[in-house]
């Protein structure tokens, strides 16, 4: 679209000497107030307003300055045939002009003064579409990102469920044979657990709350299984600080604990669960099956992945002594 030039002027002759002589070279849309001017940039396609300073009601540089608040983007030029500078300050403050120009002009400079208007005009415009296009790109980098993210936290977590499940129900065929009363109890402590697990299974984190509630779900399991082989100690204040842990974090730790730990009426199995320096901490007494049980493969390693999908770093695990302790670092709550 032709990028006109507006000029605003009281007086007749001054307004056709100017169309007559830049019309072969511009686009140029005169008025006679600064009124008509306003009116006219309501439409649009205005690119560059000089206005005339001393005219009836409103002068050039009031005009020029609701020009800049309304259309920030139109060039603004002022003209004036006197020397007060005074009057030209001001409408560099009010007006924020790009040029002023003396009566009289002489067609070669001002022409020259109307073309660098228009390629401002044309950089400007350059300028804020290249801004644009940048933050589209940007964005759909993001989506992309977090599109790569979220498969990524799909694939953990669907590796999740199978490898929870075929560690669970490998416990039943012989607590069956074992003891059928028992295997009872332990078949419906699993499906209220289960149905806890499957109420939002998209989510890469969720609640210290809702971790600890799947947690004691899972330990009332193991309870049954174990009786009196397993013992667990919660230092966790109630109600419990406002955080998330990425999603099944902590029902995984206690699974290991139990997967790779003897647990027997000579060597009963303690685990401490607490918080200290914005982490839950799990402690278990170190006493490793002399027989490492087999398993997918899926533990300390899948979590480590997922914090640091979260930008997490600082997870830790390791032997003290004794202990065995992981260190799961709280999540604030607005962040994913």
């Amino acid at each position: 679209m032709t990028q006109k030039i507006l000029y605003i002027d009281d007086e007749p002759e001054n307004l056709f000497s100017f169309k007559a002589a830049f019309r072969r070279q511009f686009d140029i849309v005169t008025v006679a107030s600064g009124e008509a001017a306003l009116a006219l940039l309501e439409q649009g396609g205005i690119a560059v307003v000089m206005s005339d300073q001393r005219m009836p009601g409103m002068t050039g540089a009031q005009v020029l300055a609701i020009i800049r608040e309304r259309w920030p983007h139109v060039v603004r030029i002022l003209v004036t045939g006197y020397s007060d500078m005074a009057v030209v300050i001001d409408a560099i403050n009010l007006g924020q002009i790009y040029y002023y120009v003396t009566k009289p002009w002489r067609n070669e400079e001002l022409g020259l003064i109307l073309t660098n208007a228009l390629q401002n005009v044309q950089l400007t415009a350059q300028n804020t579409a290249l801004t644009q296009e940048k933050h589209r790109l940007e964005m759909e980098t993001i989506a992309a990102e977090k599109s790569a993210m979220e498969a990524r936290w799909q694939a953990l977590n669907n590796k999740l469920q199978p490898h929870f499940l075929f560690n669970v129900l490998n416990t039943l065929p012989p607590l069956i044979k074992a003891d059928p009363g028992k295997a009872v109890r332990f078949s419906q402590a699993l499906a209220r657990l289960l149905r806890k697990l499957a109420e939002d299974t998209s989510q890469l984190t969720q609640s210290l709350t809702d971790e600890v509630d799947i947690a004691q779900n899972y330990l009332l399991l193991q309870g049954i299984r174990f009786e009196q082989k397993l013992f667990v100690q919660w230092d966790i204040p109630d109600p419990l600080p406002r955080a998330h842990l990425p999603r099944l974090a902590l029902q995984l730790i206690l699974e290991n604990a139990i997967k790779h730990n003897q647990i027997t009426t000579e060597h009963p199995l303690f685990i401490r669960c607490y918080l200290q320096n914005n982490c839950l901490f799990v402690e278990n007494n170190y006493q490793p099956r002399q027989e490492a049980e087999q398993g997918l493969g899926i533990g300390l390693d899948s979590i480590r992945q997922r914090y640091a999908l979260l930008g997490i770093t600082h997870f830790e695990a390791g032997i003290l002594t004794d202990t065995y302790t992981v260190a799961l670092p709280l999540i604030p709550p607005n962040e994913p």
